[in-house]
């Protein structure tokens, strides 16, 4: 935010937050699920908008992604619900094609890469915040998951997420929304 206050030149008191909301505006723990930026009026004042706050602390590894389908790139903005379904065997060609989702899923790679944040190899992040929930709760998962990182056409069982190995490749399908994968002919993990 620093940098935005200079290149805005605008103080703390002055700097505003640009909001965007995607299909649903909270979660089921009244989180507020959101992208949020820097306000600035102009598209090109004085300089283009960065990518969002939740773009940039992936980059650095301050944050752990967690894309829940339909709230994400390429899903959000589609006229139904029934639309924005990724068709069978095309999850990764769908993932990689969407600029916004590939370019974050290829943060967390980097920061992976070059051990930083809770990627740091002195001090790794071991559980994900979801899963301190879970045990918190002494309740199982309940999103079924797609592997963003194979073209196949497979919802795995909510348990079974940490068979993806890599955290960004991880697409949470509530479980409300999954007769729609399956009328798209998903297959539910036997």
């Amino acid at each position: 935010m620093t940098h935005d206050l200079q290149v805005l030149n605008q103080t703390e008191d002055e700097f505003k937050f640009f909001l965007t909301f995607a299909h649903e505006i909270m979660d089921r723990y009244g989180r507020l699920l959101y992208y949020i930026n820097r306000y600035q009026e102009k598209a090109n004042y004085p300089e283009p908008r960065p990518k969002s706050y939740n773009e940039r602390l992936l980059k650095v590894g301050k944050v752990s992604p967690y894309f829940i389908w339909p709230n994400i790139d390429p899903f959000k903005g589609k006229t139904s619900l029934k639309d924005a379904v990724i068709p069978p065997k095309k999850p990764n060609d769908t993932a990689e094609s969407n600029p916004i989702l590939s370019s974050a899923r290829q943060e967390v790679r980097d920061a992976r890469q070059n051990k930083i944040g809770i990627f740091d190899a002195e001090d790794p992040l071991k559980l994900q915040p979801f899963e301190v929930r879970f045990l918190a709760r002494k309740s199982p998962p309940n999103r079924w998951v797609i592997d963003l990182g194979k073209n196949d056409d497979v919802l795995l069982n909510p348990q079974e997420y940490y068979t993806i190995g890599n955290i960004e490749d991880r697409l949470y399908i509530p479980e409300e929304y999954v007769p729609l994968f399956i009328e798209a002919v998903w297959k539910l993990q036997s």
